[in-house]
């Protein structure tokens, strides 16, 4: 649970009933301390999920305790703790939030005993991971819970993470954790137009970039929409799909064949989710074209 990083296991699917199977990992033998686990799952559309939950809703944790500790008998039972945390800065719910490209958010909460009562003066340690695909490390921080058992530390900006904090416990208290917070960074897409004035047959030319601050491009280029705002129903429709270079350039070209009279189009960039690519779809500022009919 403290660790900087994750552990990968053996897997293998074995049969079972038709058109089914069940995905096993047996343990390696565990020392002493708390073990948390999660499954990460992708599939040949590039489709990807993951959770550390079991089936009724609890956090996939495993105990192991010292042979010493497992067998004498405690002088003084400990006090039970629980730890608060959510997330700040962003759009979302507290445990699982969505922010900018290039912005930071806070990780803010509370250790308590039992009844509520704040526990001061006690170390936590917060560990960022960053999603898969990200170059960058794990991050590893320690707090101080404050007079009221309140904390906080400020995340800096990064690809999106999930943030795991744990309280180790000590001899009066025992340890707690928090279930990992969803930290989901949009991606930073940039889009511009040779020219803002068409006439109807004309060939409109974009150009654009895809940043990845902590990622890498893939291998054929990041996938990017190109969008226009539809006035009846407000929502945004693709008008093409291309890809950009190593670099995270993009050039792409649409032709207005059908406008008639005069329209106003909006369109932007969009940089899609894909397998490996560390951040939440990003969309670039809109861009206004005014296309006049023949």
């Amino acid at each position: 649970a403290d660790s900087e990083h994750w552990s990968e296991l053996p897997t293998k699917l074995v049969a079972g009933a038709p058109g089914s199977a069940r995905l096993r990992a047996p343990l390696p033998d565990l020392g002493p301390g708390t073990y948390v686990f999660r499954a990460d799952v992708a599939d040949a559309a590039g489709n990807t999920a993951s959770t550390g939950r079991r089936s009724d809703g609890a956090e996939m944790t495993i105990r192991r305790l010292a042979q010493a500790e497992a067998v004498r008998e405690p002088r003084e039972p400990r006090q039970k703790t629980r730890l608060f945390a959510r997330l700040g800065g962003g759009r979302g719910r507290g445990e699982a939030q969505t922010v900018r490209f290039g912005a930071t958010t806070t990780i803010s909460g509370r250790l308590t005993r039992a009844d509520g009562a704040g526990i001061a003066g006690r170390e936590l340690r917060i560990v960022a991971r960053p999603s898969r695909g990200a170059l960058i490390p794990a991050a590893v921080a320690t707090v101080t819970s404050g007079e009221r058992g309140s904390f906080e530390l400020r995340l800096g900006s990064g690809p999106s993470r999930r943030i795991s904090v744990a309280f180790p416990g000590d001899e009066g208290l025992e340890p707690s954790y928090r279930r990992p917070l969803e930290l989901r960074v949009r991606a930073g897409v940039s889009l511009r137009v040779a020219r803002t004035k068409l006439s109807t047959g004309q060939t409109l030319h974009l150009s654009g970039q895809v940043r990845g601050r902590g990622a890498t491009i893939p291998r054929r280029g990041k996938l990017v929409a190109i969008q226009y705002l539809e006035s009846a129903t407000g929502r945004w429709r693709p008008v093409l799909v291309t890809r950009t270079d190593h670099d995270g350039r993009f050039r792409a070209r649409y032709r207005f064949r059908y406008v008639s009279g005069a329209a106003r189009v909006r369109l932007r960039a969009t940089a899609l989710a894909e397998e490996r690519w560390p951040y939440a779809p990003g969309s670039s500022r809109p861009v206004t074209v005014d296309v006049s009919g023949r």
